[in-house]
């Protein structure tokens, strides 16, 4: 097989390109496969079997849908790549395992229902090849073992929680897993024992002072931890000895490495969850601690972020009619800005300019902005990402792209074809629920193919399989903008490395104890340190640099 396409409303949701040879753009080939299987059917009131291409053959299964629609049966177009030497009946029989597969972890509607993030079904790659491996028609025990651990792990979801509750000696007294294996608890919390014991030492023994953050990358699992961690003063819990000591909440967020990109906006929606059930916690006389863990069960057994089953991370609905009926110049620009981080000034009188600024929020669903309106002072690109003025403060915001909403223009930003083409469907489409539905699946869409590019930095070697798959339904001017956004403009985690290594030597920097802040983490800046603390630096650096971007990046910034 040398690749294999499932195709739902002709766009291609999931691909697996298995021979480099194999030479097209995944989009076009989707759109193409889908009209003229279209014309077929109207034809001969049956789609296409099977369709030469080249030196290839493609083998079409269709999969009707069961939905709650009565009225229509959607399809699934599930085609295989071969060569013209392959038998058909086998290649049909192979089709039929993996579909069966499929399905075994996803429904129609994760199909009928999907927005855009390519990465929804990347695991089920682990699966595909797995089947392709296997000389028998039947399923063998590391399938059945792979499809059993996709759905009941937090792989499937790309994200899980944990909680433990722990003593002043890190000493795990009870825990509970959501969404995540038991193994992955077990690594993080041997990686983070020591930190925790450190930081109390340094603390000098007082619990109650000590909330800690930290970032843990799990390099072997492919997968980040947030963790918080809080002192549980006035812990009540009756029949027991707890109440005469401190004790620690450990609240665990796990997610998969390549979807890095999100945590500047998980990290705050997560600390709020937590705060909130936090302050439960130190205010609750619990009849024993199954009750607590009823308590953080109840919170975050159908808690997701990621998803945004709770709504924190979906794209907001914005009032289409304030940007349409703008009818800005260049408003393309615009959309540029936001979505790979250069600061914006809206200029306008304060209430609709504050209006506007929360419905462009659209543009830029994976960042977290620092929003300003109307402010007593003048705000600096490096203090602000987003800032409402009036007309007469224009002159002190030069380095900003200017959005007029007066004059209905933008100045200044950058022509880029991909959000041009974006903004030209909007335009054309005028219905507020089909362009929030649009909108909605190219953000993700583009945002997923980021995230498996910065992936790439985690491996041994590259695959150019990998690399094909990706680029497959890029155009050149997606692509473009990709590789722009793979930079991590303006975002929380990539500033942390890049100002480090740009613009602080590396011969002053500490990650230590005594802290200034600095882009929302604490670094210290030092000019006396010895050898063995320039070292120790080094380590920690190069340790978060490959958390955030993989090993052989952070490599190549230490030589540069």
């Amino acid at each position: 097989m040398r690749g294999i396409l499932f195709i739902y409303n002709d766009i291609s949701f999931f691909n697996e390109i298995l021979d480099t040879k194999f030479d097209y753009n995944i989009e076009l080939l989707s759109g193409f496969l889908g009209a003229i299987d279209s014309f077929a059917k109207e034809v001969s009131n049956s789609g296409i079997e099977t369709l030469e291409l080249g030196e290839s053959r493609l083998i079409f299964m269709r999969v009707p849908l069961k939905t709650d629609n009565q009225n229509e049966t959607p399809i699934l177009k599930i085609i295989s790549i071969v060569s013209k030497q392959e038998d058909n009946k086998k290649v049909s029989m192979l089709l039929e395992r993996i579909k069966h597969a499929f399905f075994e972890i996803y429904s129609p509607s994760d199909v009928t229902q999907w927005d855009g993030n390519v990465l929804r079904f990347n695991p089920f790659k682990r699966v595909l090849h797995k089947i392709l491996e296997q000389d028998t028609q039947q399923k063998d025990e590391k399938l059945i073992q792979e499809l059993a651990e996709l759905k009941s792990s937090g792989d499937m979801f790309q994200e899980g929680f944990s909680f433990v509750i722990m003593s002043p000696e890190a000493n795990a007294l009870n825990r509970i897993n959501l969404g995540i294996n038991e193994e992955h608890t077990k690594v993080l919390y041997e990686k983070i024992k020591s930190d925790f014991l450190e930081h109390f030492r340094v603390n000098k023994g007082r619990p109650e002072d000590l909330t800690w953050e930290i970032l843990v990358p799990l390099v072997k699992e492919n997968k980040f931890v947030y963790v918080v961690v809080k002192p549980l003063v006035g812990l009540k819990v009756q029949g027991t000895e707890v109440n005469n000591q401190v004790l620690f909440a450990l609240f665990c967020y796990y997610i998969d490495g390549q979807n890095q990109i999100y945590f500047p906006k998980i990290i705050p929606t997560f600390n709020a969850k937590v705060q909130k059930v936090y302050e439960a916690l130190t205010t609750t006389n619990f009849e024993s601690f199954d009750k607590i863990f009823e308590l953080i069960e109840g919170n975050f057994k159908n808690y997701s972020i990621f998803k945004g089953v709770s709504g924190d991370l979906e794209t907001p609905t914005p009032n289409l009619d304030r940007i349409l009926k703008g009818k800005f110049k260049d408003f393309d620009h615009l959309m540029y800005a936001l979505m790979v981080g250069y600061p914006v000034a809206i200029i306008g009188a304060p209430q609709e300019t504050k209006q506007f600024a929360n419905d462009i929020l659209v543009f830029c669903p994976h960042r977290l902005l620092r929003i300003q309106n109307h402010p007593d002072k003048i705000q600096s690109i490096d203090a602000v990402d987003l800032v409402t003025i009036d007309p007469k403060m224009v002159k002190f915001y030069g380095d900003f792209i200017l959005l007029d909403l007066q004059k209905g223009s933008v100045k200044g930003g950058k022509d880029c074809k991909f959000c041009e083409q974006i903004w030209k469907k909007i335009q054309e489409l005028k219905d507020p629920s089909l362009i929030h539905t649009y909108l909605k699946r190219q953000m993700n869409w583009i945002l997923s193919k980021v995230s498996m590019i910065r992936n790439l930095g985690w491996g041994e070697k590259f695959d150019p399989a990998e690399i094909k798959a990706i680029r497959g339904d890029l155009d050149k001017d997606a692509e473009d903008f990709v590789l722009e956004l793979v930079q991590g403009r303006g975002t929380i985690l990539q500033n942390i490395v890049d100002k480090m290594s740009v613009q602080i030597p590396i011969s002053k920097l500490l990650l230590d104890r005594n802290f200034i802040q600095f882009n929302d983490k604490k670094i210290l800046v030092s000019s006396n340190l010895t050898t063995e603390q320039i070292q120790d630096y080094v380590t920690k650096f190069v340790k978060i640099g490959g958390m955030l971007l993989g090993p052989r990046l952070m490599e190549a910034i230490i030589k540069g």
